[in-house]
């Protein structure tokens, strides 16, 4: 059961990293769509 408890302590860790690569994302998506309105 190493691999669940390794899982369980990256569900702990992971939100911070999880919601950092969530706002990259969402800021190229948005960086996107500008770029295409204005241009």
């Amino acid at each position: 059961y190493l691999l669940l408890d390794n899982y369980l302590v990256y569900i702990l860790e992971a939100p911070a990293v999880r919601i950092r690569f969530l706002v990259i994302v969402i800021i190229h998506s948005g960086d996107r769509n500008d770029s295409q309105g204005s241009d």
